[in-house]
């Protein structure tokens, strides 16, 4: 798994009225061809580590950008992310058809101490897991209107200390103001992706490999982004 380095911003302490919400624009220009990290096979004999980190930025509130090369490094990539996490927190998830949300949703719950089975709640929009904190798991790829979302009590679950998970993310960021950490989930050899190394050839399997950009412009998330940099770099190299 590899980790970037993007920009999102998270909160910590979440407003008692929302507010709307500007989606942050991560500009990235293409690279005419890939570079010697990129050109790396991933190792299916080694751990299920996150990911590869990928330099994109240096700082509090840069984004972070890991690129995954199997499902089993999108979810330890979920476990990762769940040592960060504080009540009240909400994730929007990105990313097109399989592109691993649900993945990275399992992992994130099964670090939080649930051995349910995660799957989409396409359906019921909504489903809660008996983890500390409760995670809220929202899939919003059938909502055609917004007040379906309002409608799923999202406020009283935040206001208890839940963790808000939301895939097709992008339906609900009108709701949750500034505040929420953004999750794309891309498919680097996929021309209409939006990640960082869009287009680019690599040495690495195509079906699997994913480019994750995690970013917030929360200020409650500055300091966490920086020290989920640090994490993954430490976990990248593994033990010494």
């Amino acid at each position: 798994m590899a980790v970037r380095t993007p920009s999102v911003a998270p909160r910590s302490c979440r407003p008692s009225t929302l507010r709307p919400r500007c989606a942050a624009a991560v500009s990235s220009s293409r690279r005419s061809g890939p570079t010697s990290s990129e050109r790396r096979a991933c190792s299916p004999a080694r751990p299920a580590a996150h990911g590869r980190i990928v330099p994109e930025g240096a700082g509090e509130g840069a984004p972070v950008v890991v690129e995954t090369c199997s499902p089993a490094e999108t979810r330890s990539l979920g476990a990762l992310l769940a040592r960060f996490l504080e009540p009240g927190d909400v994730l929007l998830l990105s990313g097109g058809l399989g592109a691993g949300k649900t993945t990275l949703t399992k992992g994130i719950v099964a670090a939080l101490g649930s051995e349910e089975e995660v799957t989409s709640p396409t359906f019921t929009l909504l489903r809660t897991y008996a983890t500390r904190p409760v995670i809220a798991h929202v899939d919003c790829w059938r909502v055609e209107q917004l007040g379906e979302i309002a409608d799923l009590g999202l406020d009283e679950l935040l206001d208890e200390g839940a963790v808000v998970v939301a895939e097709w993310g992008e339906a609900a960021a009108p709701l949750v103001g500034q505040d929420a950490l953004t999750v794309r989930l891309d498919d680097p050899t996929d021309p209409e992706a939006a990640g960082p190394i869009a287009g680019t050839p690599v040495a690495r399997p195509r079906a699997e490999r994913r480019v994750v950009t995690i970013t917030s412009r929360a200020p409650t998330w500055s300091d966490r982004l920086a020290r989920l940099a640090v994490a993954s770099r430490v976990d990248e190299r593994g033990p010494r």
